[in-house]
Formats: C-alpha cells, sequence, structure tokens
C-alpha cells in the first residue's frame, strides 16, 4: 500500500480517494502550474467545468473544493441539504442538485451583498450538515431540532 493510501486510508475508499487525489494534484500541475491560488483566478463557471471533467469529481466534490478551498460563491448541496429543503416544503422531492443549488443561490444572491455570498454559502452549508448530523438524518428526529417550530409550514419554494 502507498503512503497517500495510508494517508487516506480512515475515509473509507482509500484506494479510489488516493488514485483521484492523485488525478487533481495531476490537473492542478499541469493546467495552473500547481499553483491553487493559480486555480481559483479563473472565472468560476468554467473552472467548475474543469473539475466537473476530472474522472471522480462530481458536483459535489467540485463545489467544495471551490467553496472551502478556493473561498469562491458557490454552495454545496449534499444529502443534508436536500433532505432539510424537502421535509420543510423548500423545494420539492426529487430536485435535482443543479436545480437545487440555482435556486438558493438565486435566493441569497437577492440579499446578500457578493462580496459576501461565499463567506454566507459556507456558514449556511455548516449550519445544514450540523442539522442533518444531530436531527434530519435518514429516520428524523424533529423533537429536538432547531427548526422544529418551522415543519408543518411549508416555507417559500425556492
Amino acid at each position: 500500500m502507498g503512503e497517500l493510501e495510508q494517508l487516506v486510508r480512515s475515509s473509507g475508499y482509500f484506494r479510489q480517494k488516493a488514485a483521484r487525489l492523485k488525478t487533481f494534484v495531476a490537473y492542478l500541475d499541469e493546467r495552473h502550474g500547481g499553483r491553487l491560488s493559480r486555480m481559483f483566478a479563473q472565472p468560476l463557471s468554467p473552472l467548475r467545468s474543469e473539475l466537473l471533467a476530472l474522472h471522480g469529481v462530481g458536483p459535489e466534490t467540485a463545489d467544495a473544493i471551490l467553496l472551502y478551498a478556493g473561498k469562491l460563491p458557490i454552495l454545496v448541496v449534499d444529502n443534508y441539504t436536500k433532505r432539510l429543503f424537502e421535509r420543510h416544503g423548500i423545494a420539492p422531492a426529487g430536485t435535482r442538485y443543479e436545480e437545487l443549488r440555482a435556486r438558493v443561490e438565486s435566493a441569497f444572491s437577492a440579499f446578500t451583498p457578493k462580496a459576501e455570498l461565499a463567506d454566507h454559502y459556507n456558514a449556511l452549508h455548516a449550519l445544514i450538515v450540523q442539522v442533518g448530523k444531530d436531527h434530519c438524518g435518514k429516520i428524523a428526529k424533529c423533537e429536538r431540532c432547531p427548526l422544529q417550530p418551522l415543519l408543518g409550514r411549508a416555507g417559500p419554494q425556492i
């Protein structure tokens, strides 16, 4: 087992993750001279497309790289996000990743200064993950959920 595989072993699927990390590093080196600052200086949409073209990088991973490492204004949509928005009637069940992301981003951009969007998406996603882990898992634990007073009252469709 290689050193990189050992380093990521605890995260599961360590062989796949190690291979995908190597793919990303090769991309970063070839396309951006090995510099993250150069990569993140690119316009968001084409950069996202480049990341999505990498083997093993899906929308959630690409968006996490862009938001957390690049501090770029894009919302990460994960299972917690989908579940929370569906259970609260904010988004219809089965809303696709890109549609949900675009709807939430559109709603946020209407009242958030552009310079603050990345920080707001980061904070929003952190709160969603915390509520998801503690209360809104596969089995809902609504009794102690801080959003419980809002359940049953369908919010605005986004």
